[in-house]
Formats: structure tokens, C-alpha cells, sequence
């Protein structure tokens, strides 16, 4: 019987392990929360909390520049506010924040243009990829009763959920780590796009409206968590083009934010709204969403906000994580100078762009095919100082140009790698993979960031056009 028992228990661990692991290998990888998950335990001084919202409208670097303080955006697309409750739950795991800003879009669930069903389904995609833990069990649980697309709950277990996963199964889902691939923009998604909406006319008078009870149970629950840990709670509402009826919903919120003393910025309509100058016909980079142009109002209120209460630090040097706040903030800032950059679609502009800017390079290799084409591209570097002769490959760096011949060392990805010319044709490989451009191409160019340390963009001339490949997410792994 001993023997049995010893045998059962065994056989028991064995097939706990193997699920364990084939649970993990069938996980998903991204996570919204790997902003979070990133930051070092105890550097956050301020969470905030949302839908895509907060992934658009708020950047947190801003606080970094402005009030000393470290932020970053804790979001998952169409959340609503049991998973805010949940988040920020997961987030004081590892962080102590003086404040959390919640912004409040998950109150209008079930009275939103959007049809809860549908937030609900986006929310099932992407808000469960938590670490494995009672929490995220707890939200597993608490979505089953809370949303009106119910689910059961073993809808959320990896091996029924991704069953079909081993077909696509590739080991690098083994090395993501979300808990160390930092993301320097702190959660914030930069967008530029400007959707030219009219401001929605609406009664904002109209009579109070109870939230969804969930909601309202939710929220309760989060404003008595703060309580508890002793945090600061700010309300906050990012435009969008919003219904008539939910304004009810929030005009229930400005009295239950009053009661409890938390204060509510709405910058969806009204006082706040004006008095950062939102513009609806600029600042959105569609319905639902701001671009970078509207993130910088709000965050900048905010900004001032927090240096009124007196929340922010004497000076940067006294955060104990200044060295990485201040290297992030570098990388933020390379952002919007490099859509400058990427923004200009005539061969000339663009030249003159990249190398006016010193903290890029740009790689540039021809071919002595199709010298008219190639004749015109030196033209305009020599407009900005550079010079290129025929079968040159050459490293532009601050306005200074360095002929190279076959392969150079070339810092990437915070390694060391290598850029490599071709001699025979205009190809440029990055770490021995290709660059993205045409087949028949008798010069290309490779906009190069030296404090990111990676390829931006390549340009090539096909047809007598100026074509573009910009080196996304999804291709960059290709050249690590």
C-alpha cells in the first residue's frame, strides 16, 4: 500500500510538471503588463491605470522631465474596471506608488458606443497574460460573473485555450521575459495620425445615471485599496468621441468623486477639457484614441497638477533609479525627433533632416548602375555637406561622412554587431541579414539611431521614387 501511495504521488508530480511546462510553453509572451512588470521593485512613484486610454494618452517620461517622479502606464486594451482593480493589484506586488491615476473610460461599460459584449471579448484577449498567481486566478474568477460575455473559467488555461499552439510553436516563446525586456516608454504608445473629428455635441446636463453595478462594486473596492495602502488616487477621463448617454454615467462620477474627495479631471468635455486647449479635430488620432500632439495637453496638466500638491522630488539626482530614468528619458526623446525625420517623403528634405539631427547615422552604400539616380541622391548630400563618390560606402555621423570598405563594427541592440557593405551592388547588411529595399536598387540608405542603437528606417530610390521600410517591431529581431 506504502509503495502504492509513493507511486500515485509521484505519477501526480510528473503530470503537474508536464502540464506546468507545456502551460508555459503554449503562454502568451506579450504582455500590455510588461511595462510594469519591467521596472525595477519599488522605482514607480506613480501608476497609472486604464484601457488603451492610458496607452495613448498619457506619457509617463513627461513626469520624469517635469516633477522628478518616475511613471509608467498600467493598461490593457478595453478594460474594464474589475481588470483595473486586478492590474493595480498585480502592480503593488512589486511597487509602493505615491499615486495611482485611474482613468475612468471602464465606468461607461454597458452605456458606451461600444457594445459591452465587444469590450469584453478584446478584454479576454489580452488582459489574463499576468503572471501565473492567485491574482490573476482571482481575475479569471471575477470575469466569469462581472462581464456580459461570460465565460467559463478553464476558457482561461492555457492548454484549452491555446491547444493548437504546438503547430506554430517556436523556442523563442521560451526566452521573452516580460519581467526584463524594459520598455524605456514606460507603456506609452506614441500615435500622430490626426483623425480631423468634430468636437460631439452632447447634453452634459443630462440627468445622473447609475454605472453598471459591477463597475460601481469595482471601483468601490479600488478607492478602499488606496485607502488602505495609503496612496493618493486621482480620477482622470482622456477624450474620445464619446454617446450622449454617458454622460449620465459621468455626471454620477463628478458626485461620487466629490463625496470621496478624490479629485477628476475630465478632459473629455467641459471646464478641464477647455482649459487645456484639447482640439478635437487635432489631438485625436482617431475616435477613441489620442495622438501625441493631445497626450502632451493632458499630460502636461496633469504634470502641473502634481507640482501644485507638492508631489514633485527636489531634483532628478535624488531618485535612486536616476541613472535609468535618465537614460529612458534619452530614448523618449528620440521619438518625435525621429518622425520629424521619418515624416519627410521627398529625398532631399529627408537627407537634410537626418543629418541635421547628431544623434543619428546614416549608412549609405551604391552602385555604379543607374548614375542618374545615383547622381541626384549625392546632389542633395551635398546639399547638406556630404559627399559621395561612385562604389563609396560611407557612415555619415554629425554631419562628418567616414568611406568604409567591406565590414565595419557597429554598435546594435546594446551589443556590438556589424554593418557590412556590399561591393558589388548596393545591399547593406546589419549583423549579416539584409536590409529591406528593392532588388534593383542603385543606392541605399540606412537611418541609423545612436542612442537607441538601432536601424530606424532604410530608403532606396525604385522607379524614380523615394521608397521607405521602417524597422518595426516586428522585423527588428531579424537584425539582432
Amino acid at each position: 500500500m506504502k509503495k502504492k501511495i509513493i507511486e500515485l504521488i509521484a505519477f501526480a508530480l510528473v503530470a503537474f510538471a508536464l502540464i506546468s511546462g507545456v502551460s508555459y510553453a503554449l503562454a502568451d509572451r506579450e504582455t500590455t503588463f510588461a511595462a510594469t512588470y519591467s521596472e525595477p521593485d519599488n522605482s514607480v512613484d506613480v501608476m497609472i491605470v486604464g484601457s488603451s486610454h492610458v496607452n495613448s494618452g498619457y506619457i509617463p517620461s513627461m513626469l520624469w522631465d517635469k516633477n522628478n517622479l518616475s511613471a509608467v502606464n498600467t493598461f490593457s486594451w478595453s478594460q474594464p474596471m474589475w481588470v483595473s482593480y486586478h492590474y493595480i493589484v498585480e502592480g503593488l506586488k512589486t511597487q509602493s506608488p505615491d499615486y495611482i491615476v485611474l482613468e475612468m473610460y471602464g465606468m461607461v461599460y454597458g452605456h458606451s458606443y461600444i457594445m459591452p459584449q465587444e469590450i469584453d471579448k478584446t478584454s479576454y484577449n489580452n488582459s489574463f497574460n499576468l503572471d501565473p498567481s492567485w491574482n490573476r486566478w482571482q481575475l479569471i474568477k471575477t470575469s466569469e460573473f462581472c462581464g456580459l460575455d461570460l465565460r467559463n473559467a478553464q476558457d482561461f488555461l492555457y492548454i484549452s485555450r491555446y491547444h493548437t499552439r504546438w503547430k506554430d510553436f517556436d523556442w523563442s516563446y521560451l526566452s521573452y521575459n516580460p519581467h526584463k525586456q524594459h520598455d524605456y516608454l514606460k507603456g506609452y504608445g506614441y500615435l500622430t495620425a490626426k483623425a480631423g473629428v468634430e468636437t460631439p455635441v452632447v447634453d452634459i446636463a443630462a440627468e445622473e445615471l447609475v454605472p453598471y453595478e459591477y463597475c460601481v462594486e469595482y471601483l468601490d473596492k479600488i478607492v478602499n485599496l488606496c485607502e488602505k495602502e495609503n496612496i493618493n488616487l486621482i480620477f482622470t477621463l482622456t477624450p474620445y468621441v464619446y454617446a450622449s448617454e454617458e454622460t449620465g454615467v459621468l455626471n454620477w462620477l463628478e458626485r461620487y468623486s466629490a463625496e470621496k474627495g478624490i479629485p477628476f479631471f475630465n478632459y473629455l468635455y467641459g471646464e478641464d477639457c477647455e482649459r487645456i486647449g484639447f482640439d478635437y479635430s487635432q489631438d485625436l488620432a482617431d475616435t477613441g484614441h489620442c495622438n501625441y500632439y493631445g497626450a502632451v495637453k493632458i499630460t502636461a496638466d496633469l504634470c502641473n497638477y502634481l507640482d501644485s500638491v507638492g508631489a514633485s522630488a527636489a531634483t532628478k539626482e535624488e531618485h535612486p533609479h536616476y541613472r535609468m530614468l535618465a537614460e529612458d528619458y534619452s530614448k523618449f526623446e528620440r521619438v518625435p525627433a525621429l518622425n520629424e525625420i521619418i515624416g519627410n517623403q521627398e529625398l532631399s528634405q529627408w537627407l537634410k533632416a537626418a543629418v541635421n539631427d547628431d544623434k543619428v547615422s546614416l549608412l549609405v552604400n551604391t552602385d555604379d548602375a543607374g548614375q542618374d539616380i545615383v547622381d541626384n541622391i549625392n546632389s542633395g548630400l551635398a546639399d547638406a555637406g556630404i559627399y559621395v563618390s561612385d562604389n563609396d560606402s560611407i557612415i555619415i555621423s554629425v554631419g562628418k561622412s567616414l568611406a568604409v570598405t567591406g565590414k565595419t563594427d557597429f554598435a546594435m541592440f546594446g551589443n556590438s554587431g556589424s554593418a557590412e557593405f556590399a561591393q558589388d551592388s548596393a545591399e547593406i547588411y546589419l549583423n549579416g541579414t539584409a536590409v529591406p529595399g528593392g532588388d534593383s536598387t542603385e543606392m541605399k540608405i540606412v537611418l541609423f539611431d545612436n542612442i537607441l542603437q538601432r536601424p530606424v528606417m532604410s530608403v532606396w530610390i525604385e522607379d524614380d521614387r523615394m521608397k521607405t521600410k521602417e524597422f518595426t517591431s516586428d522585423i527588428l529581431d531579424n537584425y539582432k
